[in-house]
């Protein structure tokens, strides 16, 4: 697969050195499993994609010894692939013809453990998939340490879609003021009753026009830390979520989303399945049945193309991931 041009550039603030870079004739399966290793890849990317950057950034750790990581040494990963969330593959295992189960375990730059990662959920099963430890067509049952749990289907040209339940929506009472100061502009007129909205990490959710949604990225570069993480510790939720709908479908098609939980370097998420799941799900306008795409965010442009349908009481989210390097662990 010939990748696009931004993909790589995902590195550039990370310890370019760590990776080995591919050969055009590498094979995944010639890397012995005995051995621990952790791979790079991006999600949720735009495969005519030549700008970009498109796609979230992820590292998948993979090998029978990750079983016997104790939390240290899984940290100690983290810090040197400098990703948004690193994927501890724990065990996977066949359960019947084409039928899996997953234990992973997530973690951030910053040490928090995430019992929902959409774009790392995907990495880790398209990681497994180049390594030949799943079938091309199958269903995965995931369940993270936090005991989170998810289903992954996998189609038969390869496409890769998560399946979340949807949780109960809870909501928060909003001084506009409290907002405005961490996007440092207007954002909300007044304060309001917001829902928090969630598939396994509890997103404040906010709905504005297409108008204000430009300003708010116009900013991104300046939103205040600090105080988004207050925020977020004191409502315990893992984001925000702010979305803008195309004005003639009224369905949601465009995102931002922002977190402290990350550290400074990852406050605005290139790309969120979780987040866009939790909001489609709830969304009034869009029909059970229905896949919308949505188009995430940052402050330069199009990071991410996610596609999400709405059912019943559970919601899929999917995308594309690709895989561009690894480098051999040691603990």
């Amino acid at each position: 697969m010939k990748l696009p041009q931004s993909v790589p550039t995902h590195l550039a603030e990370a310890d370019t050195t760590f990776w080995t870079p591919l050969s055009s004739n590498f094979a995944w399966s010639s890397l012995n499993l005995d051995t621990a290793y952790a791979i790079s890849g991006s999600a949720f990317i735009d495969l005519a994609d030549t700008y970009g950057p498109m796609g979230n950034p992820f590292a998948v750790v993979i090998g029978n010894p990750v079983k016997d990581f104790n939390n240290d040494g899984c940290q100690k990963v983290t810090l040197l692939t400098r990703t948004p969330e690193t994927v501890f593959i724990r065990e996977c295992r066949s359960t019947s013809p084409n039928k899996y189960e997953l234990l992973l375990t997530v973690l951030t730059p910053t040490g928090k453990e995430l019992g929902a990662c959409a774009h790392g959920f995907t990495g880790a099963v398209q990681t497994l998939l180049a390594f030949g430890q799943l079938a091309p067509v199958s269903e995965i049952h995931v369940r993270t340490t936090l005991d989170t749990t998810a289903k992954v289907f996998v189609s038969a040209a390869g496409v890769i879609a998560l399946e979340f339940v949807v949780q109960e929506r809870r909501t928060l009472t909003v001084p506009s003021q409290t907002i405005d100061n961490i996007f440092q502009t207007e954002v909300l007129p007044q304060t309001q009753e917001l829902p928090v909205l969630s598939v396994g990490s509890p997103k404040l959710t906010m709905e504005v026009s297409a108008e204000r949604f430009a300003a708010i990225q116009r900013k991104l570069s300046d939103l205040n830390y600090d105080q988004l993480l207050a925020f977020e510790d004191k409502e315990k939720i893992n984001g925000i979520h702010i979305y803008c709908r195309n004005p003639h479908s009224c369905l949601p098609d465009k995102a931002i989303q922002v977190n402290a939980y990350l550290g400074k370097d990852n406050v605005v998420d290139p790309a969120t399945g979780v987040s866009a799941a939790g909001q489609i799900s709830a969304d009034d306008l869009v029909p059970v049945g229905t896949e919308v795409t949505i188009t995430q965010y940052i402050a330069k442009g199009p990071s991410a193309i996610l596609k999400v349908t709405k059912q019943s009481d559970t919601v899929r989210v999917g995308g594309t991931a690709v895989l561009f390097n690894y480098k051999e662990l040691s603990q």
